[in-house]
């Protein structure tokens, strides 16, 4: 079902793009620049550096978050522009925000390409089976939380943990979690996340991963890059 609140409403961030705030008042991006934010974390930092280290592909991706769909758009352009890098992400939404509302962001219009038909698909798919967006991109959506979610066939290479902020959803980025999720991925795997928090990191520790601190995008001196080494 498409995300609830009526009091949901847009905020525009700092490179002239937009996105969407709570209630709470706690945005889907930053309020610095939600497209670079997203560009800068998880194509930068995260798929680039998994096309640069990995010989095999396709490369697996598990979003935990899908949202706006943003991260996805920006995954599928970069595939676009890049033929030979072939990848297949699952992202996982517990609580869907409509079509109306992500319309209101003109991504597409900012990411150009075939962004518009990707968004359709992405938004009015059907759920749970893998979307041929591309030839050499494919998508799936999964209505579930991360506790819930059950990996079926290969691990993932890639993590976008693109969750609201640990101050929001303490449980997400908790121990038990990372946990959960370190098992669906393989010696090698790669998290990324805009996230810096210094408990995050010693979580991402305790179950395996090696903690990277790259640049973060405009507003935040740091991100966390995490390498998966049980």
């Amino acid at each position: 079902m498409p995300f609830p609140s009526p009091d949901i409403g847009l905020f525009l961030t700092g490179d002239g793009s937009s996105t969407l705030r709570l209630p709470t008042g706690e945005t889907y991006r930053s309020r610095h620049g939600a497209l670079q934010e997203s560009r800068h974390v998880f194509i930068e930092s995260g798929l680039k550096y998994c096309v640069g280290q990995l010989t095999a592909q396709p490369i697996r991706i598990l979003e935990v978050g899908l949202g706006t769909g943003l991260n996805v758009l920006l995954t599928a352009a970069h595939a676009q522009q890049n033929p030979q890098v072939v990848c297949q992400m699952v992202s996982l939404e517990p609580t869907p925000v409509s079509l109306e509302l992500v319309n209101l962001l003109h991504y597409p219009s900012l990411i150009g390409g075939d962004a518009a038909q990707h968004l359709q698909i992405v938004h009015t798919g059907p759920w749970n089976e893998m979307l041929p967006i591309l030839p050499n991109f494919n998508f799936q959506k999964v209505n579930q939380p991360l506790a819930d979610y059950q990996s079926i066939g290969e691990s993932f290479d890639l993590v976008y943990f693109d969750a609201f902020a640990p101050r929001s959803q303490p449980e997400l980025w908790g121990e038990a979690s990372l946990a959960t999720l370190a098992q669906w991925l393989k010696p090698g795997s790669v998290l990324v996340t805009y996230c810096a928090q210094g408990q995050f990191r010693r979580n991402l520790r305790a179950v395996g991963f090696v903690v990277e601190r790259p640049i973060g995008p405009p507003g935040k001196s740091e991100m966390t890059r995490a390498i998966y080494q049980p």
